[in-house]
């Protein structure tokens, strides 16, 4: 199945799976959910590089199955009235002075150097 497919939203509007959909509109056709069988899974195994032999890929297709049934039932909650977060935890960060508290010592920093020009580490040319 081709994900470039017409669907048709909840609001009856087709749109192309290009970018207008939501995630769990991507895996339903005609109104019916979209179970992962055998050979998308080996497909989307290949895709991401995971090495699945044929005796992994029922489970991989059930728990794929099972993974795209949960992000259905996410996309049923009324998220409205709710904020973005960027955390779980409401809090500020709390902010230091920004002031030089250290240095004026190149002597001391330099003594173990292997090389030094000046008040500078010399180190290998990198680039010719």
């Amino acid at each position: 199945m081709a994900i470039n497919k017409a669907i048709a939203p909840a609001n009856g509007v087709l749109r192309r799976a290009g970018g207008f959909a939501s995630f769990a509109q991507l895996f339903r056709i005609k109104g019916l959910n979209m179970s992962v069988d055998e050979k998308m899974a080996r497909r989307i195994a290949m895709l991401s590089r995971i090495g699945v032999n044929d005796e992994q890929l029922p489970a991989l297709a059930n728990e794929l199955s099972a993974i795209l049934g949960f992000v259905e039932q996410l996309s049923e909650v009324d998220t409205t009235d709710v904020k973005p977060l960027t955390s779980a935890v409401d809090s500020i960060m709390r902010m230091r002075a920004d002031e030089v508290n250290d240095g004026g010592y190149p002597d001391d920093i330099l003594k173990n150097a292997p090389e030094k020009d000046d008040e500078y580490f010399a180190v290998p040319k990198v680039v010719e």
